[in-house]
């Protein structure tokens, strides 16, 4: 099985590489219908305030040996602190 650094790098390699070109709508079939999805472990971080506790991924990450690089989502993307500043985005789109 490869290992984490040897996946990353090769995935890395082929967005970058000689011959890679921007995705456009046009590669994809007239009927396709783009999706999104979100995780609020993934996004929201803040475990500990506002009144929200641990979930069990929360406590699970904590475990020592349980995630590879030892990362956890105690910040995340941190959107319970930023959530404010999607107005000042969605006005420069």
């Amino acid at each position: 099985m490869p290992k984490k650094e040897e996946v990353l790098e090769h995935h890395q390699e082929d967005a970058d590489g000689p011959d890679a070109k921007p995705l456009s709508r046009h590669d994809f079939p007239p009927n396709f219908i783009f999706g999104v999805a979100t995780s609020a472990y993934q996004v929201e971080g803040a475990a500990n305030e506002g009144g929200r506790g641990p979930c069990i991924w929360d406590e699970f990450t904590h475990i020592k040996g349980k995630i590879l690089d030892g990362g956890n989502g105690d910040v995340a993307v941190d959107q319970y602190h930023r959530y404010k500043s999607v107005s000042v985005l969605k006005s420069k789109i």
